[in-house]
């Protein structure tokens, strides 16, 4: 199994990466309209799989990722050539559906299906359906879930399960997450406890983690460990270096090895890096969201709406501040606050403030003052809600 195939495949199969995703606002429906993007990462690796010789292979890996608002559609693909003239080939393709929320909890449905190939020595399927509770706020969260499908090797097809729980949380370094995962693919069992943690700062990101497997069998055991790189060279390349050991997928049909790779990543979008909210430093401070994309909004009775204005503190934090001439207490409901009201406090005559730590993605909420309807300040853009109504955008890259 190649490298790249497998550090992708293993953070969607796994909990962890996905735990880290959450806290970075992939988990989740879509808060704006459908979009389609892709990627594509082609680079040079160093590559030792237990009870084999250290090899170097090329690598091509394109992803394709079609988002609406409560579904999820990508496709993977990677393509390892080594010295020797032997490749590896692996494709994958997942979709999720989010339901309705139940109170606090999120569900989440998720199917994968693949296939991967060394030369004409070994094939390995694989088909998954999953099943996810997530409950999330805005500094931490967690999910429990379970999954059932069947893999095939040589032909014979086995089943397969797992259970896995986890939390994450945010602070003011980072995103760490914690995971426990236990497996089994047919008569292979092994259960998985990791840990990692993921920091972004400007044009920089860097993912660490590290985990032990035991209490299996067949799976193997023992300590595994990884970390990875990225500079943003411009807004739609980057370089990345990654490495370390991983364990062994029964599942998807990897054994464990250890790595080190150089590639460069290419995105067809640079919505994923170029920064409409960038931090800036003490003396250059305003971020402001003020772009006059609508006509100003109205509250509902014919008056004006608030204006809203964002500073970008640093370190992931931005104040929110919003302008009333009026009002006597303003709140706030959105993505980032779990769709709860959150009080702003009073900030001079007309203003009202709140820090929130975001990371970049793109949120949706409305204000409200006085205790009057829900709507969208001006100046914002904003979209239809579920039952008709308005939600402003707020886009953090």
């Amino acid at each position: 199994m190649g490298v790249l195939a497998h550090r992708r495949g293993r953070a969607r199969g796994y909990s962890l990466g996905a735990l880290l995703a959450c806290a970075t606002g992939a988990i989740g429906p879509a808060s704006a309209g459908a979009q389609l993007s892709g990627s594509a990462e082609a680079g040079a690796s160093v590559v030792h799989y237990d009870g084999f010789l250290a090899s170097t292979a090329a690598s091509f890996a394109p992803e394709f990722r079609f988002d609406s608002r409560r579904t999820a559609l990508r496709a993977f693909g990677s393509l390892l050539e080594y010295q020797s003239g032997r490749r590896t080939v692996q494709g994958s393709l997942s979709g999720d559906v989010f339901l309705p929320a139940l109170g606090p909890v999120l569900p989440q449905l998720d199917a994968e299906t693949g296939t991967s190939s060394y030369d004409t020595v070994a094939r390995f399927t694989h088909a998954l359906a999953r099943l996810r509770l997530h409950v999330a706020g805005v500094e931490r969260g967690g999910w429990l879930g379970v999954s059932a499908g069947e893999h095939a090797f040589a032909g014979v097809r086995r089943p397969v399960s797992e259970l896995s729980l986890g939390g994450w949380m945010r602070t003011p370094l980072g995103t760490a997450a914690l995971s426990l995962t236990s497996a089994r693919a047919g008569d292979t069992s092994f259960t998985d406890a990791e840990a990692g943690a993921r920091w972004v700062r400007g044009r920089q990101e860097l993912m660490v983690s590290g985990g032990t497997r035991f209490g299996g069998r067949g799976g193997g055991s023992g300590v595994f460990t990884e970390a990875s790189a990225l500079r943003w060279l411009s807004p739609r390349l980057a370089v990345v270096l990654a490495g370390g050991r991983y364990p062994s997928d029964p599942v998807r049909g990897s054994i464990a090895g250890r790595y080190l790779a150089l590639s460069l990543r290419v995105t067809s979008s640079a919505r994923d890096v170029v920064a409409a909210l960038r931090p800036r430093g003490a003396d250059e401070r305003s971020a402001s969201l003020r772009d006059p994309v609508e006509p100003a909004g109205h509250d509902g009775n014919g008056g004006p709406a608030p204006g809203l204005a964002v500073d970008a503190r640093g370190d992931g934090v931005y104040v929110l501040r919003v302008f009333t001439d009026s009002a006597s207490r303003v709140e706030i409901m959105a993505d980032f606050t779990g769709w709860e009201p959150v009080a702003l406090a009073p900030d001079g005559v007309g203003m009202w403030v709140r820090e929130f730590r975001l990371d970049p993605s793109t949120y949706r909420f409305n204000v409200r003052y006085d205790g009057g309807p829900w709507t969208v300040p001006a100046g914002v853009a904003s979209v239809t809600d579920d039952f008709g109504g308005h939600a402003g955008l707020l886009v953090v890259r």
